[in-house]
Protein backbone atom coordinates (compact mmCIF):
# COMPACT_ATOMS: atom_id res chain seq x y z
CA UNK A 1 0.00 0.00 0.00
CA UNK A 2 1.13 3.58 -0.79
CA UNK A 3 1.72 5.41 2.15
CA UNK A 4 1.03 8.52 0.52
CA UNK A 5 -2.28 7.77 -0.27
CA UNK A 6 -5.49 9.53 1.09
CA UNK A 7 -7.79 7.03 1.35
CA UNK A 8 -10.93 8.79 2.55
CA UNK A 9 -12.67 8.11 -0.52
CA UNK A 10 -12.38 4.71 -0.56
CA UNK A 11 -13.40 5.17 3.73
CA UNK A 12 -16.48 6.94 3.04
CA UNK A 13 -17.52 4.45 0.35
CA UNK A 14 -17.35 1.81 2.55
CA UNK A 15 -19.24 4.22 5.44
CA UNK A 16 -22.05 4.88 2.60
CA UNK A 17 -22.24 0.98 1.91
CA UNK A 18 -22.62 0.56 5.63
CA UNK A 19 -25.70 2.85 6.12
CA UNK A 20 -26.93 1.60 3.13
CA UNK A 21 -27.59 -1.55 4.08
CA UNK A 22 -29.02 -0.50 7.43
CA UNK A 23 -31.38 1.35 5.86
CA UNK A 24 -32.41 -1.38 4.09
CA UNK A 25 -32.57 -3.48 7.15
CA UNK A 26 -34.31 -0.57 8.59
CA UNK A 27 -37.14 -0.62 5.95
CA UNK A 28 -36.01 2.39 4.48
CA UNK A 29 -34.42 2.80 0.40
CA UNK A 30 -31.62 4.36 -0.69
CA UNK A 31 -29.93 5.03 -3.77
CA UNK A 32 -26.26 5.83 -4.78
CA UNK A 33 -26.24 9.59 -6.78
CA UNK A 34 -23.22 8.84 -8.95
CA UNK A 35 -22.74 11.91 -10.85
CA UNK A 36 -23.30 14.74 -8.64
CA UNK A 37 -22.32 18.54 -8.94
CA UNK A 38 -20.88 19.16 -5.51
CA UNK A 39 -20.89 23.34 -5.56
CA UNK A 40 -24.94 23.02 -6.30
CA UNK A 41 -24.81 20.14 -3.17
CA UNK A 42 -22.98 23.00 -1.45
CA UNK A 43 -25.13 25.98 -2.15
CA UNK A 44 -28.56 24.12 -1.39
CA UNK A 45 -27.61 22.50 2.46
CA UNK A 46 -25.59 25.21 3.39
CA UNK A 47 -22.03 23.33 3.50
CA UNK A 48 -19.01 25.35 4.18
CA UNK A 49 -16.40 26.00 1.77
CA UNK A 50 -13.52 23.66 3.90
CA UNK A 51 -15.91 20.67 3.36
CA UNK A 52 -15.15 18.15 0.04
CA UNK A 53 -18.45 16.80 -1.00
CA UNK A 54 -17.37 13.27 -2.71
CA UNK A 55 -20.61 11.78 -2.75
CA UNK A 56 -24.16 11.69 -2.01
CA UNK A 57 -27.37 8.87 -1.63
CA UNK A 58 -30.96 9.38 -1.41
CA UNK A 59 -32.50 8.20 1.88
CA UNK A 60 -36.24 7.50 2.28
CA UNK A 61 -39.56 5.64 2.05
CA UNK A 62 -39.92 4.54 -1.84
CA UNK A 63 -43.49 5.20 -3.14
CA UNK A 64 -45.56 2.49 -2.55
CA UNK A 65 -45.90 0.32 -5.94
CA UNK A 66 -42.49 1.98 -7.65
CA UNK A 67 -40.29 -0.05 -9.49
CA UNK A 68 -36.53 -0.12 -10.13
CA UNK A 69 -35.63 0.94 -13.41
CA UNK A 70 -35.51 -1.73 -16.48
CA UNK A 71 -31.93 -1.34 -16.68
CA UNK A 72 -31.06 -2.52 -12.97
CA UNK A 73 -32.25 -6.12 -14.48
CA UNK A 74 -29.64 -6.00 -17.30
CA UNK A 75 -26.85 -8.09 -16.35
CA UNK A 76 -23.53 -9.32 -17.89
CA UNK A 77 -21.65 -12.90 -17.96
CA UNK A 78 -18.88 -13.06 -15.51
CA UNK A 79 -16.62 -13.87 -18.52
CA UNK A 80 -17.44 -10.05 -19.69
CA UNK A 81 -16.33 -8.35 -16.38
CA UNK A 82 -13.56 -10.85 -15.21
CA UNK A 83 -10.77 -11.55 -16.28
CA UNK A 84 -7.98 -13.62 -14.34
CA UNK A 85 -3.94 -12.48 -15.14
Amino acid sequence: MDNNKDSGEIDISIVMTHIMLMAEELGLSTCWIGYIEPEAIRKNLGIPENIKIIGAMTLGYHKEGSMPSKSHTIRRNNEDLIKFL
